[in-house]
């Protein structure tokens, strides 16, 4: 039986992987095309949360519970998008698709995943991922804390959240790269074990 048998123990374990990881590079690359319409002027600021959050974020949250893959990391992100998109005025939501565009890398960070076996798409998708992530990771940890700096030099205390936020931001995704790292690097060909 599947419980005795520990091929179709681990082959399903395998698959329960992919599963996920399919699921991941759907809401990515979604929400990159959400990014692309709205910066291309075919989707307002408030139609792109709403994309966000409850098709995106949800989608995400629900895989990442249903397969085990939620930490603390991703509850402060989850908890962070949802609480700006709530309490922020509307004035500010357009800093959101410029947070969101981080969805662009990781959509290749997880087809990595998906097609480890051919090690040409591999390698397209490492340098793909890794060509845009530190760009991008600067880039938007960036717009929220000079926008938030503008803002205390201005004499405005909303500049405090965006300076968090940035913070925050920041601290996440330097977490993110050297959980990226080590994982790419744990799936070396010349490794034994499996992540």
């Amino acid at each position: 039986s599947f419980i005795r048998d520990p091929t179709k123990f681990e082959a399903c374990k395998k698959q329960r992987k992919r599963m996920f990881r399919r699921c991941i590079v759907c809401a990515n690359l979604v929400s990159s095309l959400n990014c692309v319409m709205y910066f291309f002027g075919y989707l307002g600021v408030i139609n792109f949360w709403r994309m966000e959050i409850f098709f995106v974020h949800l989608l995400k949250f629900v895989a990442e519970v249903v397969y085990n893959k939620f930490g603390l990391d991703l509850f402060v992100h989850h908890v962070v998008m949802a609480l700006f998109y709530l309490f922020v005025g509307e004035n500010f939501l357009w800093i959101g698709p410029h947070g969101c565009a981080i969805h662009f890398p990781l959509a290749f960070q997880s087809l990595y995943f998906l097609v480890r076996e051919d090690e040409q798409l591999a390698k397209l998708c490492s340098g793909l991922f890794w060509s845009m992530w530190l760009p991008v990771v600067a880039y938007r940890n960036s717009v929220a804390l000079f926008l938030g700096l503008n803002y205390l030099y201005a004499g405005d205390a909303v500049g405090q959240h965006f300076v968090a936020l940035g913070a925050l931001g920041a601290t996440l995704d330097a977490f993110w790269t050297y959980e990226f790292q080590s994982a790419q690097l744990y799936l070396q060909p010349n490794h034994k074990n499996e992540w």
